[in-house]
């Protein structure tokens, strides 16, 4: 990859990162003050949908997936990593529960998604990718928030 490019890419790494961590800390207020209307029910749906979404996509990215068009950890000279995802919360579940109306919705309790586990080893796994990548490389891009 060219050095732009490169740049465009963790442009969009950063993106991405940044919006799981971020949807990360509104669904655990979620948890601590459960909603009580109709609309504030829609909204954690839509933070959870897509908090999965950036989780699907960072996973993707880190185990180097198959789609000849996706970015990949492989593109800045990285070998791939194994995400180890907890027991109930794998990306098949969520392929189940956020891409497909599935006929194992209907036989299957709604997984309890354990945000801070599946937080701390994506950001484990992301770490890992940007001590790899050269620091003028990241040009303004902080990416401290990553806990």
């Amino acid at each position: 990859m060219i050095k732009n490019q490169e740049q465009k890419a963790l442009k969009t790494l950063w993106y991405e990162i940044w919006m799981f961590n971020s949807l990360v800390k509104i669904l655990v207020e979620y948890l601590t003050n459960p909603p009580n209307t109709e609309r504030q029910q829609i909204d954690e749906n839509a933070y959870l949908e897509a908090f999965l979404i950036h989780t699907r996509n960072i996973v993707d990215f880190i185990e180097n997936e198959k789609y000849e068009n996706d970015l990949k950890c492989s593109d800045f000279a990285f070998s791939k990593q194994i995400v180890n995802l907890p027991d109930g919360n794998s990306k098949e579940q969520i392929n189940y529960w956020l891409s497909h109306i599935t006929k194992h919705r209907l036989n299957q309790t709604k997984p309890n998604w354990e945000l801070k586990k599946i937080q701390k080893e994506i950001n484990k796994c992301f770490k890992n990718f940007l001590e790899s990548i050269p620091a003028d490389s990241k040009n303004e891009l902080d990416f401290s928030f990553i806990e």
